[in-house]
């Protein structure tokens, strides 16, 4: 699908940049991720790999895939400057280079790494979100899929201009969903092991669970009663 020119305009004043894991990309996927990341880059969005690894033989690998044309940079965790976090280098983004957190749309699986776009690396709450969210799951195995690369596209031309947004890709019982609603805590719940979710979710209150079928099944609760809505 295309971008009407009124949904590019609106996706330039208000999102200026994509942030996605250079780690867990599937590049032979090359062909799929070249139709989003051109359009991106048509309707003037920055895009930005990260990786914790060496961003030459990141850069590289996405040369040969064909998607580097599309991406300012290949941002590195260890080097030249060593971030104990990805919240910790988007921080440092918005100090030294004027990176809006409401600007940006940051796509990671890893539950661990996202929470530090909420909390310090100490642990203590930041003062504001670093970005807009986009999360993935452990059973979307082969990185960027097209279902989740159907819905950042839709979050890329409906990004809050006034405050950052959260949204989980999960599955309970074979169904697909999304959750408008992620949070800090859900993703603390994700990182834990398989016992102390049940736990964390059956200690949880109702309304930290909203959003999550899965969690509310966890808990004993109705799992129906806590599918998202649309409108999150």
């Amino acid at each position: 699908r295309g971008f009407e020119p009124a949904q590019i305009l609106a996706m330039s004043s208000i999102l200026q940049r994509v942030i996605f894991d250079a780690d867990d990309l599937r590049l032979s996927d090359g062909g799929l991720l070249a139709n989003y990341f051109e359009r991106w880059h048509k309707a003037n969005l920055e895009l930005f790999a990260i990786t914790s690894g060496d961003p030459e033989e990141n850069a590289a690998a996405l040369r040969k895939a064909g998607l580097e044309q599309y991406c300012e940079e290949v941002l590195s965790l260890s080097t030249p400057t060593q971030f104990a976090s990805i919240g910790s280098l988007l921080y440092d983004k918005l100090k030294r280079d004027g990176w809006v957190p409401r600007e940006q749309l940051v796509i990671f699986r890893s539950p661990q790494a996202l929470l530090s776009i909420w909390r310090e690396d100490s642990g203590g709450a930041r003062r504001c979100t670093l970005g807009h969210t986009v999360r993935f799951p452990d059973h979307i195995e082969n990185g960027l899929s097209k279902q989740l690369l159907d819905e950042v596209d839709d979050r890329v031309t409906n990004c809050s201009a006034k405050l950052t947004t959260h949204c989980f890709l999960g599955a309970h019982q074979g169904q697909s969903f999304i959750d408008f609603a992620d949070s800090a805590f859900k993703c603390d719940v994700d990182a834990m092991p398989s016992q102390d979710r049940r736990r964390a979710a059956q200690g949880a209150a109702r309304v930290q669970l909203l959003g999550r079928p899965d969690l509310a099944a966890l808990a004993g609760l109705s799992a129906e009663a806590f599918w998202p809505s649309r409108d999150g």
